[in-house]
C-alpha cells in the first residue's frame, strides 16, 4: 500500500461483505505499518462481521491514523463486545483524533454505549465531533443516563456537535430527557432520534 498515489489517498471504503477477518488482516498490517499517512476517514461498513467485529475493534489499536480522521464501521452486526474492544483500542491510543465514529446499524446494546460513554469520559475521545449509535435497538435507558452523566461531566467529549440515537431512545422518559437536557441546555450538542 506505499507509495505514489496511495500516499496521499485521503478516503478508504473498503465495503466488502466477503472479505472476513481474514480479509482484512493485510490492510491493518500496512496502516500499522504507516501506509496511507493522509487518509481522514476509513469506511469498513457493511462487512457483516459478526462475531468477528471484536476482532476488528481490536485490530484497530494498531493503527495510528493522522489528526482529523473519522471511522464508519456501520451495519457489520458488531455486538457490546466489539465495542468494548474498540473502547479499549481508542484507550490505547488508536485513532487519537477521531473527529467522527459511525456505529450505526450494529447489534450493540446498552453496554457498548456504556462503553463508548466511559471512553470519553476518560478523556479518549476530545477531538470526537460527531456519534452515530443509530439502528443498534438494544439501547437501554439506563445507557442512555450513563451517556448523559458523562456528557455532563467536565472535558467529556469537549468537541462533540452531534449524536444520532436510534429512535426508540426518545420513549425512555426521565433518561432521554435528561439526555435531552443536557444536550441542549448545558454542551449545544446536536441530538437526533432517527
Amino acid at each position: 500500500m506505499e507509495g505514489g498515489w496511495l500516499d496521499r489517498l485521503q478516503a478508504l471504503r473498503l465495503e466488502v461483505p466477503y472479505l472476513g477477518v481474514a480479509g482484512f488482516r493485510p490492510i491493518f498490517e500496512a496502516l500499522a505499518g504507516g501506509a496511507l499517512p493522509k487518509l481522514r476517514h476509513l469506511n469498513l461498513s457493511h462487512n457483516i462481521l459478526d462475531e468477528g467485529g471484536g476482532c476488528i475493534c481490536s485490530a484497530l489499536s494498531r493503527i495510528r491514523l493522522p489528526a482529523g480522521c473519522g471511522l464508519s464501521l456501520s451495519n457489520n452486526r458488531i455486538t457490546s463486545d466489539g465495542v468494548v474492544a474498540l473502547a479499549g483500542a481508542l484507550a490505547r491510543g488508536a485513532f487519537p483524533s477521531l473527529v467522527a465514529l459511525d456505529l450505526s446499524d450494529n447489534d450493540i446494546d446498552g453496554a457498548g454505549v456504556e462503553a463508548i460513554a466511559e471512553c470519553g469520559r476518560m478523556g479518549h475521545l476530545r477531538s470526537l465531533q460527531s456519534l452515530n449509535l443509530d439502528g443498534n435497538d438494544g439501547t437501554t435507558a439506563a445507557s442512555i443516563d450513563v451517556l448523559a452523566a458523562a456528557l455532563r461531566a467536565w472535558g467529556t467529549f469537549p468537541a462533540l456537535k452531534s449524536i444520532y440515537l436510534p429512535h426508540e431512545a426518545a420513549d425512555f422518559g426521565p433518561a432521554g430527557a435528561r439526555l435531552v437536557a443536557v444536550c441542549n441546555r448545558e454542551r449545544n450538542v446536536g441530538l437526533s432520534w432517527i
